[in-house]
């Protein structure tokens, strides 16, 4: 799995910064949907989400599913 933008990537609405962060920046709020994001936080959530899609699995609210469309 390639790590590449998880920090910079919004894990509730997917949008991706354009800007670069440099890594004193460790708060960012998304300009799309206006999530205020920790940046460790935020690539954490993002390493999961897309761990969990490579097994064909997702979050749901609180707990994890089966994808349907395998």
């Amino acid at each position: 799995m390639n790590p590449h933008n998880t920090s910079k990537t919004c894990s509730e609405c997917g949008y991706v910064l354009k800007k670069k962060l440099d890594l004193n920046t460790r708060v960012w709020e998304c300009p799309e949907c206006e999530t205020f994001h920790d940046r460790d936080v935020n690539a954490a959530k993002n390493i999961t989400i897309r761990g969990l899609s490579e097994l064909g699995l997702e979050l749901g609210t609180n707990f994890i599913i089966r994808k349907e469309s395998l």
